[in-house]
């Protein structure tokens, strides 16, 4: 979920609303198993995809952005990217604590120890801390992850992009499986408390996808005037079959990256079969798709889309719920309440952060 301020990739920012979009319907389907097949209703949990899109995207945005520049500065760019991901993140966290110190009128040592995790965004790390505060910014930590560690990554990986992208993958799935094990034994014994908690919600398990982006940028830099026809429909194409795989492969009510299958097919091969292509085929193509996607309302929504992720699950979610039976209605008013946040929280804070840089 990352800022873009440049006119000529105006889809990517819209990109941002579709992801958010499929992570509200994987959390809160519009549908029932009574009003539709189980095909469905499958294919639509597995919409957790765009989490995946996201990773891709970030991969990408910061690589173009920072890590392409010859006057890169590692001071500059952390604080840049604090002031746009924390403030706002920080100041819900604080409220969903209030909220629940409120209704509960109680504020245990395991609360404060919740409450730090998450300030520190060190929970999704810890399965027994991942969902707590505002549940699914656990993302953040994994992006967290990622921010730090891409400057070391971009010299290595672009010297040899085709062996460098296997050998990096296979390093730091390795370096975290050692991470895991060494901190289960010195932590506690739910640090990354095995491998399919590494694959599904770890920087360790998920840096292909970081890659890809990364990849795709070094990429579009110096080939911008070359044309790969139809990738966005082929990329599409590819992101379609990669979720109804993993509704296949799911045990109902679970999502199919539960299997080594589903991790294989979400982790590794729909980045490189259907992201990146659709990706390219948005910044290349002319079509309907990026049209639809850089128009001003679509704009306008792809920025406000951190916000959304944020409250989507969570307190704000569960209020409306209370009082709001239908999900279309739930999901105007949610992003109408991420409009306000992002125009007069998050902007008027990032850009006052950034003025003490």
């Amino acid at each position: 979920m990352n800022e873009l301020n440049t006119p000529y990739l105006p889809a990517l920012t819209g990109i941002r609303f579709i992801a958010a979009l499929m992570v509200f319907f994987h959390h809160i389907p519009p549908f029932t198993i009574e009003q539709s097949p189980l095909f469905f209703i499958k294919s639509i949990k597995e919409f957790h995809v765009g989490v995946t899109i996201f990773f891709v995207l970030s991969g990408f945005i910061i690589t173009y952005k920072y890590l392409l520049n010859k006057d890169f500065d590692y001071k500059e760019y952390l604080w840049n990217r604090f002031t746009k991901i924390y403030p706002l993140y920080f100041l819900l966290t604080i409220f969903t604590f209030v909220i629940y110190v409120g209704y509960y009128q109680s504020f245990t040592y395991n609360k404060l120890l919740e409450l730090l995790m998450n300030l520190t965004l060190l929970k999704g790390f810890f399965s027994s801390f991942i969902f707590t505060g505002i549940p699914q910014a656990w993302t953040l930590s994994v992006e967290e992850c990622f921010y730090l560690i891409s400057p070391i990554l971009a010299p290595a990986l672009f010297k040899n992009i085709p062996t460098r992208i296997i050998t990096l993958s296979i390093s730091i799935i390795t370096l975290g499986i050692i991470v895991g094990y060494l901190g289960q034994h010195i932590l506690a014994s739910d640090f990354i408390p095995n491998l399919k908690f590494l694959f599904n919600f770890s920087f360790f398990g998920r840096v292909f996808e970081f890659l890809v982006g990364m990849v795709l940028a070094k990429f579009y830099v110096q080939n911008k005037k070359k044309h790969i026809k139809r990738c966005t429909f082929l990329g599409g194409f590819g992101i379609i079959i990669s979720i109804y795989a993993l509704s296949i492969i799911a045990k109902f009510p679970d999502t199919g990256d539960h299997s080594w299958q589903g991790i294989i097919i979400n982790n590794f091969i729909l980045p490189l079969f259907g992201i990146a292509p659709f990706f390219w085929g948005l910044l290349n193509e002319k079509t309907w798709i990026q049209r639809f996607l850089g128009s001003k309302p679509i704009q306008i929504l792809g920025k406000s889309s951190y916000a959304f992720y944020l409250i989507h699950a969570g307190i704000f979610q569960e209020y409306l719920d209370i009082h709001i039976s239908s999900v279309l209605l739930l999901l105007i008013m949610l992003y109408f309440i991420s409009f306000l946040l992002y125009y007069f929280v998050e902007t008027p804070l990032k850009n006052r952060l950034r003025t003490l840089m």
